[in-house]
């Protein structure tokens, strides 16, 4: 059983919302887009860290599987042998 467990980035720093929504305007007004905001990578990052689920949000719905711990054991060790492979050696 292969498990896909994978994040969407869903959240950005407010300038980039705004300058989203600009864009939007412009084209639907024939004008050129607008100039992109300054973002920092500390911005994006609180944007990460502060909107984002945990990147084990798989592990809550395999929990309410009907499955034995030994099963939901070789789950997440399988699928994290198959992700980072060198964890085999």
């Amino acid at each position: 059983m292969i498990i896909d467990c994978h994040g969407h980035y869903t959240t950005a720093p407010k300038q980039h919302e705004a300058w989203r929504q600009a864009q939007i305007e412009a084209h639907s007004k024939g004008a050129p887009a607008p100039r992109r905001p300054e973002i920092t990578d500390e911005e994006i990052r609180d944007s990460i860290h502060n909107g984002q689920h945990n990147f084990d949000d798989t592990k809550r719905y395999i929990d309410q599987l009907p499955l034995s711990a030994a099963d939901k054991s070789k789950i997440f060790e399988g699928n994290a042998r198959r992700v980072f492979s060198r964890l085999a050696r």
